[in-house]
């Protein structure tokens, strides 16, 4: 293996866990906001294996993000391990208050400050606009932990936050599909 290609396949393998990590806690998200509506996407088994699924994900995400010495995705797994471990329902996890209290900040903002980072190393205005977007969503799940909102809003903004890192940890990868999906249609016999 060269050494060029190294750096490029740790990429891709931070980016393919953290996208894995932050879809599956995306939708435990939507089926936590789904529940107060009175319909669940999905049954236990299910559930425990996306929340299986982001532990594994986050877990090696920030194991290659160190690795690559790339702190934002690094930060964003760990924010969505804290999420699932934390704060989804999935698990039903009873803390003591005040470490709750803290988590109910620190999470959120964790986002926040991945996306930020994201945002001032990224020379592409989509991922600055797609980061901006993360980070405004994540502050306002921050404060919407401690400002009276409506319940169903405060877990919009939380699903909203985690699909928004989700776009943003596969967006290394996009390319790389757009140019397999070319190549595909590029030789296709019959178009």
């Amino acid at each position: 293996m060269t050494s060029t290609s190294r750096p490029a396949s740790e990429r891709t393998a931070v980016a393919t866990t953290g996208t894995i990590a932050s879809l599956s806690s995306t939708v435990l998200s939507v089926d936590n906001l789904l529940g107060f509506g009175g319909s669940h996407l999905f049954g236990f088994g299910a559930t425990a294996f996306f929340v299986a699924l982001a532990l594994l994900g986050g877990s090696a995400c920030m194991v290659f993000a160190v690795r690559g010495h790339d702190l934002a995705p690094g930060v964003a797994a760990a924010s969505v391990a804290g999420f699932v471990v934390t704060q989804s329902p999935a698990l039903g996890t009873d803390l003591w208050l005040p470490l709750s209290t803290a988590l109910h900040v620190l999470v959120p903002l964790a986002f926040a400050a991945s996306a930020l980072v994201t945002w001032s190393r990224s020379p592409m205005k989509v991922l600055r606009v797609g980061s901006s977007l993360t980070a405004i969503l994540a502050v306002s799940w921050a404060v919407g932990g401690f400002v009276p909102l409506w319940l169903e809003l405060f877990l919009a903004l939380q699903a909203a936050t985690l699909l928004a890192t989700t776009a943003l940890m596969a967006g290394p990868l996009l390319p790389r599909v757009a140019g397999f999906v070319r190549n595909i249609w590029d030789n296709a016999a019959i178009r």
